[in-house]
């Protein structure tokens, strides 16, 4: 991974470009900054949820780990132009959760594909 991490070129992202973040961006302390860079330079940036489980179910994550989910969480969502999401139901938690009155649009992504089936092949 070391190794394919040093050969690789890195891009340049500019306006008008799109950036999905499909990982576990909590794990990342400067991610806020990175995505706060990328809006900047007038580049659309979304979030891919896999789930909000340490908030909706913390009895199932490590309490440390909770905590971390939840803070940046909070502190990312704010910068983040879209999200799509792995499941309906998963939308419907993080938009009750996270994005009430902010005008964040989250969908599943089974839905998006849906919007747009004519392009994409199942």
């Amino acid at each position: 991974m070391k190794k394919a991490a040093q050969a690789s070129a890195p891009i340049a992202l500019k306006h008008g470009d799109v950036f999905i973040s499909i990982g576990a961006f909590w794990n990342l302390g400067y991610y806020s900054d990175t995505l706060e860079d990328l809006r900047r330079s007038g580049v659309c940036v979304g979030v891919y949820i896999y789930d909000v489980i340490p908030l909706t179910h913390p009895q199932f994550s490590l309490k440390r780990r909770s905590a971390i989910f939840a803070s940046r969480f909070d502190e990312t969502m704010p910068l983040f132009d879209f999200g799509l999401a792995i499941s309906n139901h998963t939308a419907k938690e993080a938009a009750r959760l996270f994005m009430r009155g902010s005008g964040f649009g989250c969908r599943s992504a089974q839905y998006c594909l849906r919007m747009n089936s004519t392009t994409v092949s199942r």
